[in-house]
């Protein structure tokens, strides 16, 4: 997750991947959508720097792995 900072990530480089063709990483100023309901941002998140590079599924911030409690599922969004 990156938060809180100025730039969030710069890319000069070559050959960086910033997803793993199904999820990428939390971007505090994301402001996308999630229209099909799986957590992950349907707009690419731009990367900053000359390589032009993209987040192709960006997720949405303060999303965790499911909790248990006894008769409840919950998913926490923050």
């Amino acid at each position: 997750m990156f938060e809180d900072n100025r730039v969030n990530a710069k890319d000069d480089g070559t050959n960086n991947n910033w997803d793993n063709g199904q999820i990428g990483n939390s971007w505090d100023d994301y402001f996308g959508m999630d229209l099909d309901g799986d957590l992950v941002g349907e707009t690419p998140y731009d990367i900053s720097g000359s390589a032009a590079s993209t987040d192709n599924f960006p997720t949405f911030l303060g999303v965790y792995p499911e909790l248990s409690v006894p008769g409840y599922d919950l998913f926490f969004l923050i």
